[in-house]
């Protein structure tokens, strides 16, 4: 099933998560490092370990910063990816509520406006 494998149980069809979450994250980055920056598989595997991370945001953060910044390189036109990332990137609402948010350094503004509607084919 692909990536599928790294974030989610084939047997009950969970998502994983804790420590489970966390080691798979690592082992799937480690898998697909050595490939080009250009490869998928890579490009998605980052963004598992960056989920994977979330409970640790001073370690996530930067990761889901090199996930968005791969995919604004290589695809500018992956608007869904984009949106994920900036979702991903996004403080949960108890970290706006208690004063610490952080803004990715290269979000664009316009990605704060975007509707789901720019997801839609032409």
């Amino acid at each position: 099933e692909g990536m599928r494998k790294w974030y989610k149980c084939f047997d009950c069809g969970q998502d994983f998560h804790g420590a489970v979450d966390l080691a798979l994250g690592w082992a799937s980055w480690k898998t697909y490092l050595g490939r080009p920056q250009t490869d998928r598989n890579r490009f998605v595997s980052i963004g598992i370990l960056g989920v994977a991370l979330r409970m640790q945001p001073e370690e996530a953060i930067p990761v889901l910063e090199a996930s968005m910044a791969l995919n604004q390189r290589f695809w500018p036109d992956d608007k869904e990816n984009m949106l994920i990332d900036q979702t991903n990137l996004s403080p949960p609402a108890s970290t706006i509520l208690g004063g610490t948010t952080r803004r990715a350094r290269f979000m664009p503004k316009s990605w704060l406006c975007m509707a789901p509607s720019t997801l839609t084919p032409s």
